[in-house]
């Protein structure tokens, strides 16, 4: 997961291009966004972009980020999240 999207194990992958809404609830509270299928992995899952994150949602994201963020350092697994977030229109 970053600023831009997230990776999502599924059986079922959907066709690039496929928009779909996301809803999921996180420690911090609820968060949905708009988001578009970027790479689908027959098996494996799917690549979301995000489109747009509710301003209200924007602050469970970032701490989520944050979070999964300092979970990856202290177990030594390296990510690179973009300076600035895309919230979309």
């Amino acid at each position: 997961m970053s600023w831009g999207g997230l990776f999502l194990e599924t059986e079922k992958p959907r066709s690039p291009g496929v928009q779909a809404k996301l809803h999921f609830l996180v420690a911090d509270g609820p968060i949905r966004a708009d988001g578009v299928v970027r790479r689908a992995v027959a098996g494996s899952g799917l690549g979301l972009k995000f489109l747009s994150v509710s301003e209200k949602d924007r602050p469970q994201l970032a701490a989520l980020i944050n979070r999964l963020r300092r979970l990856s350092h202290s177990s030594g697994i390296r990510t690179e999240l973009p300076p600035k977030p895309f919230w979309g229109a």
